[in-house]
């Protein structure tokens, strides 16, 4: 009689609430983020979905290397490992959020303005019926490619300024700018995994085994965090080109300033993620000096 591996299960569970930890915990901290009855249930349902789809995951790599124990097997499952959460974030969460968020509504207007600018594309918008005042593009396969438009923000800028934001979006969606930043995060993920199956035995014959697996881990979750952002950094400048080539540089540097004063001079100091907002315009306005207007 095969019995239920409920090791694997509690594995699942302890490695989802680690995770979660790991996110939720400083947003406890952070001022303007209120957490109602909503949010929270959807925190514990992405929770619920995480386990599952972990305990399937470990579930194949026991059943894996019950069929071979060999080493190429054995990095192979290692490397599924280290890759599950960048892959769950880009491919996963996408879908759970589109077919079960009661947050993201339809707006049929902002629609039909992505669709008469891209008609040839599957790109979906829905507003999130709460106080954002953001954009943002997700989704890595077709069919969750989405453009995600705050309700404050959308109540806040101009039109102009509005189609401006929205073409940003666009262009990261257009350019498969997602797609870059989950290869690299995978990629490196990947190596992790590597390195673990190969360093680890070796660490297990030292006194200082636990500060060697934090250095080991601390290093490489640096570069999971570094080198994505530096890759976004580039893929901002090259949505803002883009979004600038359709609308007009003038009107998108209107809207990068008009987005500015809504977000409390967030947009001016720019982030790990984002270059600051003189760059930005600088970058924009080069476009005009090089004569480089196209959105190709």
């Amino acid at each position: 009689m095969i019995s239920f591996p409920f090791n694997l299960l509690l594995l699942s569970l302890v490695i989802t609430l680690i995770n979660l930890l790991i996110k939720v915990f400083p947003m406890l901290f952070t001022r303007g983020i209120k957490w109602d009855s909503e949010g929270w249930k959807e925190v514990l349902f992405e929770s619920v979905v995480v386990t599952l789809v972990l305990f399937g995951v470990l579930l194949l790599c026991h059943y894996l290397l019950s069929l071979s124990n060999s080493q190429l097997m054995m990095i192979g499952v290692t490397i599924i490992g280290a890759t599950f959460f960048t892959t769950f974030d880009f491919f996963i969460r996408p879908i759970i959020q589109f077919y079960t968020s009661s947050e993201l509504k339809p707006h049929e207007g902002l629609a039909n303005v992505l669709k008469s600018r891209f008609p040839a594309e599957s790109f979906k918008l829905k507003v999130i019926d709460k106080p954002v005042l953001n954009a943002y593009a997700t989704g890595v396969l077709g069919f969750t490619k989405y453009i995600l438009v705050g309700r404050d923000l959308m109540h806040s800028l101009t039109e102009t300024s509005l189609q401006a934001i929205i073409l940003h979006e666009a262009g990261h969606l257009k350019k498969n700018h997602l797609r870059t930043i989950f290869l690299s995060a995978f990629i490196i993920s990947c190596c992790y995994g590597i390195s673990v199956f190969y360093t680890y035995p070796y660490f297990e014959q030292l006194t200082i085994t636990p500060v060697l697996i934090f250095l080991h881990g601390a290093g490489f979750g640096f570069f999971i965090i570094m080198i994505p952002a530096l890759i976004q950094r580039k893929c901002e400048y090259e949505a803002d080109q883009f979004a600038a080539a359709i609308i007009g540089i003038d009107s998108y540097v209107e809207a990068l300033k008009e987005l500015d004063d809504l977000s409390g001079g967030k947009v001016a100091k720019g982030g790990l993620t984002h270059p600051n907002l003189e760059k930005r315009l600088a970058n924009v306005r080069n476009m005009g000096a090089k004569g480089k207007v196209s959105a190709e």
